[in-house]
């Protein structure tokens, strides 16, 4: 690989998800919240990471050198910075939320061993083992120092999990560890191209910013299925079924499949009676998974070729749906499961409740630079930081 470094950079590039002060402008205006709450995907949000520019960058200004290249740190604190002075300009009470995992979860490999299995193939853009190892070695030293100092700003929280999907994050702090009040009488948006987070918007005040090439938009609780089945669908309270019909449709980003025959413009046309079969209520649905019941009700014999493909598959949409579902992953989350998990939660709850955080610039800028780190952060981002 060639490692010409000549090109103009700049580390934002690396954690390019922003939106336009319009985008974040509508939504102030249409919920009229002051309070401002950020849930952001980081690893969904560096969506040039990946790109064999980007690795090349990192390479270049790692290999053989005692310190190891800090974009991709630079970049968060750049992001932050931006959205801060979006929320003084727009006298905002600003809280940020960072999400993130570290290797496979190991509740979902044990539901479903392929899970996500097929993103460890490819070629890497040619690279060797070492220079591969290299690379993502840079990155885990890049999320660690980000963890570390971000969780030292005013309002922000960086959760990274070992071994368990980040994913449900901004579900569980919504539904399980925020005051409800503080969720309720905010505005909430989620970062991410994540279609699993349209579970998450089950309020007005609740969107997900979407960002992918060139489409940008607001996602919310209203556009969740013309958004993912590009169709409009009467389904009451849609982003509590949207689990459901995720697991018929099966999602092969994440490497598992739904009902065979089945896609999504069948879904659409279906979903009505699949909820029928469920008895109308989500809940029920849930109770039935966790006492190994049957979850549609056999007292309905349809004729449709599409329902019944869905019946006799219960097995798969069961087992989807503890892959996909945010609220089956928080009740495991929140269960007598071993100490593992335990620790997890407790670490989610640490990390939002801690107060222990820097309150001027110049204590972050005295504390880097007794490390020798005084230029891993600009001096105006240093200043927008606080």
């Amino acid at each position: 690989m060639n490692m010409n470094n000549s090109w103009d950079f700049s580390a934002s590039q690396l954690f390019s998800y922003y939106p336009k002060y319009e985008y974040l402008d509508s939504v102030v205006s249409a919920t009229g919240r002051k309070d401002m709450n950020l849930y952001i995907d980081v690893k969904g949000c560096a969506q040039a990471l990946f790109q064999e520019w980007a690795v090349k960058h990192i390479l270049f200004n790692s290999e053989g050198s005692r310190q190891i290249d800090t974009s991709l740190f630079s970049a968060i604190m750049d992001f932050i910075s931006f959205h801060k002075q979006y929320a003084r300009k727009r006298d905002l009470n600003l809280k940020m939320y960072f999400f993130m995992e570290s290797g496979k979860s190991n509740y979902h490999k044990t539901i479903h061993p392929e899970y996500k299995s097929h993103r460890d193939s490819g070629d890497f853009f040619g690279l060797d083992m070492e220079k591969k190892d290299l690379f993502f070695t840079v990155l885990d030293k890049n999320y660690h120092v980000t963890e570390k100092i971000a969780n030292k700003l005013p309002d922000v929280y960086f959760i990274r999990l070992s071994r368990m999907e980040a994913d449900f994050i901004p579900w569980y702090l919504m539904k399980h560890v925020l005051p409800k009040e503080q969720v309720d009488a905010a505005l909430n948006i989620v970062y991410s191209t994540d279609k699993d987070m349209l579970q998450c918007l089950d309020a007005p005040n609740t969107y997900q910013f979407y960002k992918h090439y060139k489409t940008v938009k607001m996602i919310s609780h209203k556009d969740i299925f013309s958004h993912w089945l590009k169709a409009d669908l009467d389904v009451p309270d849609p982003a509590e079924w949207f689990p459901m019909a995720l697991s018929i449709d099966g999602d092969a980003g994440d490497g598992f499949a739904g009902v065979r025959g089945v896609g999504s413009k069948t879904i659409a046309k279906v979903f009505e009676h699949v909820i029928t079969l469920c008895g109308s209520s989500m809940d029920k649905v849930y109770e039935r998974v966790k006492q190994k019941q049957p979850i549609f009700s056999k007292t309905y014999s349809p004729s449709n070729k599409a329902l019944k493909k869905i019946i006799d598959s219960e097995d798969i949409i069961v087992r989807n749906l503890k892959l996909a579902s945010y609220k089956l992953l928080s009740d495991y989350v929140n269960g007598d499961y071993p100490t593992e998990v335990f620790e997890k939660k407790k670490q989610i709850y640490s990390i939002i409740e801690n107060d222990t955080k820097c309150k001027r610039a110049a204590v972050l800028h005295s504390a880097l630079a007794r490390t020798g780190h005084e230029g891993l952060i600009s001096e105006s981002t240093l200043v927008n930081l606080f």
